[in-house]
């Protein structure tokens, strides 16, 4: 972990900062705490180096709407027959994907964590926007010592 940080040029500085390599110990030690360092975007910097992929970050138009991961609430639906075909598909690709989070928490509970990687992947494909799929993928992976 600690190499990909040094080697990767926009983490690199970050491993001068002790705050930060506090922040990723505790993580390392405990992957149950990922979600408390999330509002960092070091650590969202890191944890997009470390898993190899680019995480957006909601502070452009495009990514507005993306949720916290920490905080996502269902929104009042509006009545069906109001809603365009593509809205209502979006909507229940959303539903599906967050009924897929919760079989992997299931799976996370019971320490199957193979299984718990495939719902939250699951979940990843039917809705790309909420991160909390991909960081509850990545500490599975923390855990497991796979980063």
């Amino acid at each position: 972990m600690w190499a990909r940080l040094e080697y990767d040029l926009t983490t690199r500085a970050f491993l001068q900062q002790d705050d930060f390599k506090n922040k990723m110990l505790d993580v390392q030690e405990n992957p149950s705490t990922l979600n408390r360092h999330l509002k960092d975007p070091r650590i969202m910097q890191a944890l997009g180096v470390l898993l190899n992929v680019k995480l957006r970050r909601p502070n452009s138009a495009e990514d507005a709407d993306i949720p916290d991961a920490e905080t996502t609430e269902e929104e009042p639906e509006p009545e069906d027959m109001e809603v365009p075909e593509e809205e209502r598909e979006a909507r229940d690709r959303k539903k599906e994907a967050h009924k897929e989070k919760e079989k992997g928490n299931a799976a996370y509970k019971k320490k199957d964590f193979e299984a718990a990687i495939q719902h939250y992947t699951k979940a990843i494909e039917l809705d790309d926007k909420d991160i909390s799929f991909l960081t509850n993928r990545a500490a599975i992976y923390l855990e497991m010592g796979k980063v």
